[in-house]
């Protein structure tokens, strides 16, 4: 079974529009928190990755909104490994509060070297990522 990881964020006043609702341009901004910290867990830190020549480009990510956040909520982002290709990755994300789901996404990624040029996933990688 593939990794999952859940990550703990509080609201901040900044992410909130007028009516004190989580903006929809920040959804994206939970699942990369989601992505980068179960990375940390099973593998290692995005930076490190980086500083060894594997990035992981986004390609395509969406967001629906289901019930809005607002304003200092406790939410957890749970994010899971989708999909573990030779060149690409997917990852679903959920926005709780509570027992209460609010938002459903994905990202998909690349996987390029540091000049950007496509290579596979090194096996270690995708081994951890499809870890349970």
């Amino acid at each position: 079974m593939p990794a999952t990881a859940v990550s703990r964020i509080r609201v901040r006043y900044a992410e909130t529009d007028a009516m004190k609702v989580v903006h929809h341009a920040v959804w994206p901004v939970y699942w990369e928190i989601g992505r980068t910290d179960l990375l940390r867990e099973r593998v290692k830190a995005y930076s490190e990755l980086e500083r060894e020549g594997i990035r992981f480009p986004v390609i395509d990510f969406g967001v629906k909104l289901l019930t809005p956040a607002h304003y200092d909520d406790s939410l957890e982002i749970i994010t899971r490994v989708a999909e573990i290709g030779r060149v690409r990755l997917r990852f679903e994300y959920e926005g709780w509060r509570g027992d209460e789901i609010l938002a459903r996404g994905f990202s998909s990624h690349g996987v390029v070297d540091r000049s950007w040029n496509v290579i596979r996933i090194p096996t270690q990688i995708a081994v951890k990522l499809g870890e349970d």
